[in-house]
């Protein structure tokens, strides 16, 4: 496959998603749309987009899905690493931001179902690439593995969606456990890889990313509901905003933790 491709593919992605969206948008796709405060503070304005301010804000995700694909397309990345060595790693890495921005802009544009629905999918995309690369490469295991590994790991969050009989809530709801629990999993295994194993890998960058998320976090909850200490219904400037905004970049710091690891894995 050209280079090039590494970041077309990726853009066109981003084209494509964000026609699906307005055009979801537009025509209700995702559901009936709720009125008045919603969810995650910010007022439903009139208009199609619910939330400009949580909305407009998942571009930060696209970007970084984009920046991920230009890193890799630009620089010739001298470490041996499975993104180095295999280009679904970092497509499938890039795609998932991609559709964090779309599903994301989808939900809060319109607090509709199925807006919510394409959210949680796109972040177990991501949460289930972050805990099934740390995993396979502890144990030394295959793509195929990862693969596998990282397709139960979505399966199991689909069900939670769409499993009625399950959608339990307990200080957080359990798609937030799901999608907190392979964060946490990855983390720990990526440690392990670091501390125990002693890895040659660039950690500032790992350590960065992990202190922007739990900063981040801190602002999510401080502004989740309508009366959280943060929260300003009719403020363009909403914390979940920020929320967006670190997440994307806590995600390319990791991008750029995985990128620096200097070891052959198997194929």
């Amino acid at each position: 496959m050209s280079r090039i491709f590494l970041f077309i593919n990726p853009l066109l992605l981003f084209i494509i998603s964000s026609i699906f969206v307005y055009l979801g948008i537009m025509n209700a796709w995702f559901g009936d749309v709720r009125e008045g405060v919603m969810l995650f503070c910010e007022y439903a304005r009139d208009g199609h987009i619910k939330q400009p301010s949580n909305s407009f804000s998942n571009f930060a995700f696209s970007i970084s899905g984009l920046m991920v694909a230009w890193f890799v397309y630009k620089n010739k990345i001298e470490e041996n690493n499975r993104f180095s060595n295999y280009n679904f790693y970092p497509m499938l890495y890039s795609a998932s931001l991609i559709l964090i921005g779309a599903g994301s802009f989808a939900m809060h544009a319109t607090n509709a179902p199925w807006g919510g629905f394409f959210d949680l999918f796109a972040m177990y995309l991501f949460s289930s690439f972050l805990c099934s690369y740390a995993i396979s490469r502890w144990f030394k295991l295959s793509n195929l593995f990862f693969i596998i590994f990282f397709i139960i790991n979505l399966s199991i969050g689909i069900f939670i969606l769409l499993a009625p009989s399950i959608k339990m809530n307990f200080i957080l709801s359990l798609t937030d456990i799901w999608f907190g629990s392979q964060l946490i999993v990855a983390f720990i295994f990526e440690l392990f890889l670091k501390y125990k194993r002693k890895i040659t890998i660039h950690s500032t960058w790992g350590w960065a990313g992990v202190l922007t998320l739990i900063f981040s976090f801190i602002i999510w909850n401080l502004s989740r509901t309508h009366d959280s200490i943060f929260c300003n219904p009719h403020s363009l400037f909403q914390g979940h905003a920020l929320w967006h905004i670190l997440d994307a970049i806590a995600a390319y710091f990791v991008f750029r933790f995985y990128v620096s690891e200097s070891e052959i894995e198997p194929a």
